[in-house]
């Protein structure tokens, strides 16, 4: 409300005092209602971004496969099938392998090539200066997934590169003809152990499970 006052001949508005003071604490009172609302809004979200961080920890290993878990890059934990928690990201950090999957490398060609031509393989001299075309297949499983993942680089060009060398180092001590008759099983289980046991000094996490002669020319 607002009064009017003539004076010398001029009439001047003038304010309610008290009218402004309600109003003041209408509009103060609106603003205070609105920021209890705000912070209990910004609250929940808070609660729930921080229920979702946490439970995105939760990881399932298969019936087979094995995990590692790292902690701030350290190996923490190894795991098998089933439910697990871990720290999430940036904490911890989960590595799945499968365990169980037998996994194959050639020797001398590439198990891709589907043409005979191919399988001629790598060739190696016998020990009466023959000249073999040997095409050798290795399977192999994962056996400790920890070191398969940290311990060397490259697991399977390493298998293939052992399995060759030791099979060089068998048929240059042997004749021709004993290579290609009787020593032929006598080849497949002497690079079946040796090439465990350098597998085995490097601390790769591999375990042969077979190697076979696919062609010898």
């Amino acid at each position: 409300a607002r009064a009017s006052i003539r004076r010398g001949g001029a009439e001047v508005a003038m304010s309610d005092p008290g009218h402004e003071d309600m109003r003041n604490q209408a509009g103060s009172t609106g603003d205070t209602s609105a920021m209890p609302k705000r912070r209990y809004w910004i609250g929940v979200l808070g609660f729930v971004l921080i229920v979702a961080y946490f439970a995105s920890g939760f990881y399932v290993v298969n019936a087979d496969e094995h995990a590692v878990v790292r902690r701030f890059g350290a190996i923490e934990a190894r795991v098998g099938p089933g439910m697990h928690y871990r720290m999430p990201w940036p904490v911890d950090q989960v590595d799945v392998l499968k365990t169980t999957s037998v996994m194959k490398i050639g020797v001398g060609f590439d198990l891709r090539d589907k043409d005979s031509e191919s399988l001629k393989g790598v060739e190696l001299l016998t020990g009466d200066t023959n000249i073999l075309n040997v095409a050798l297949v290795v399977q192999y499983v994962i056996r400790n997934p920890a070191d398969y993942l940290f311990q060397v680089d490259g697991p399977q060009p390493l298998v293939g590169m052992l399995a060759e060398s030791v099979l060089t180092e068998t048929v240059v001590g042997m004749p021709i003809d004993e290579v290609l008759t009787t020593g032929r099983l006598a080849i497949q289980a002497r690079v079946k152990l040796k090439t465990q046991e350098a597998l085995d000094r490097y601390q790769s996490g591999v375990q042969i499970a077979s190697v076979n002669i696919m062609n010898i020319t």
